[in-house]
């Protein structure tokens, strides 16, 4: 059952696809997926209206779980290059949270040897 705070797939295309469309209802639905942690729906509708502010929100989200690939898409989003110091962080984060395959990639794109970077087992 879909929820009636959401969108089909085909009313979201629909929406995002109007050649002109209120930036109100574009906020109001980035806002309503941003509420239900729909990450990458809310970033379809903030891109489209450049709402800075609430990409960076989930860019904050991205470290704190530790999510690379929402923390790739929200930094290309945004148009930014992400320090090598905020890859490692997101790699500590992922690992802490069992993400181990985030971990390593992040800190394969910080240019860092996985291997080197590691922590003996205690």
């Amino acid at each position: 059952m879909k929820n009636k705070k959401s969108l089909g797939c085909m009313d979201k295309r629909n929406i995002l696809n109007q050649p002109v469309v209120s930036a109100d209802l574009l906020k109001s639905w980035g806002d309503r997926f941003f509420e239900m942690a729909c990450w990458n729906d809310a970033i379809d509708f903030y891109e489209k209206i450049n709402e800075r502010q609430a990409l960076e929100s989930i860019l904050q989200v991205a470290r704190e779980e530790g999510d690379l690939f929402l923390f790739n898409r929200v930094n290309r989003v945004l148009d930014l290059e992400p320090e090598p110091k905020d890859l490692v962080e997101l790699a500590e984060q992922a690992r802490k949270l069992g993400k181990e395959r985030f971990a390593s990639e992040a800190l394969k794109q910080a240019g860092v040897e996985v291997e080197a970077h590691e922590e003996p087992s205690s």
